[in-house]
């Protein structure tokens, strides 16, 4: 079953591990100006955090590139195009952010749209995610 709400939201409806979560990027970024939207959910199991990403970018998103970047950057596994990761198959016990399902927006071109995913007891997953932001929005956003 999954929780769509983990605590009590503000006047605005936004959750406080939202806010945090916002706050948290903007600041570890150094875009106090960044644009951002969250929506925490928690599904019950026993350990893992998983992401999904969709990053507006300043131009047309070059997938091959993106692939690169990450298949090079440190602490990250690039899944093959065909499969996904998984909290359970891939990231338990491993010291690493998993990425899968690399690709453009439906209809955007400049959309750029990741699943993350981590041992969130051997990996901090906010810092994580924020690494994994930080190389794509170097040379994307």
């Amino acid at each position: 079953n999954l929780l769509a709400q983990v605590g009590t939201p503000d006047a605005s409806g936004h959750l406080p591990l939202e806010r945090r979560l916002v706050e948290e990027l903007r600041e570890l970024l150094a875009l106090p100006s960044l644009k951002v939207s969250a929506t925490c959910i928690q599904v019950p199991v026993f350990f893992g955090d998983s992401f999904t990403v969709a990053l507006r970018t300043a131009g047309a998103v070059d997938v091959a590139a993106v692939n690169a970047a990450l298949e090079s950057a440190d602490g990250v596994e690039l899944v093959d195009a065909g499969d996904y990761p998984t909290p359970v198959g891939d990231a338990v016990g491993q010291d690493v952010v998993y990425v899968g399902r690399v690709r453009t927006g439906t209809d955007d071109s400049e959309q750029l749209n990741l699943w993350l995913t981590s041992d969130n007891v051997r990996k901090g997953a906010a810092l994580n995610a924020v690494q994994v932001g930080e190389l794509l929005i170097k040379d994307y956003v």
